[in-house]
């Protein structure tokens, strides 16, 4: 009866940071385009460990 929740899988996680930090998209706009939620594309922002753990580039210098 509640709100079904799920983990960003690392392909949204990858997708997020290209299409806010390097494609200058919204926050709302970033969430649109890969069906998720625009709370959630904010959280996974913020913390940005998914490039820092894998020694990826961080791209995202943008403040949300």
């Amino acid at each position: 009866m509640g709100t079904c929740y799920s983990h960003l899988s690392p392909d949204e996680r990858i997708r997020i940071e290209r299409l806010h930090c390097e494609q200058g998209l919204s926050v709302r706009e970033t969430a649109r385009l890969i069906g998720g939620d625009k709370a959630a594309v904010s959280r996974e922002l913020k913390r940005g460990l998914y490039s820092r753990g894998q020694g990826l580039p961080v791209a995202c210098d943008r403040l949300l």
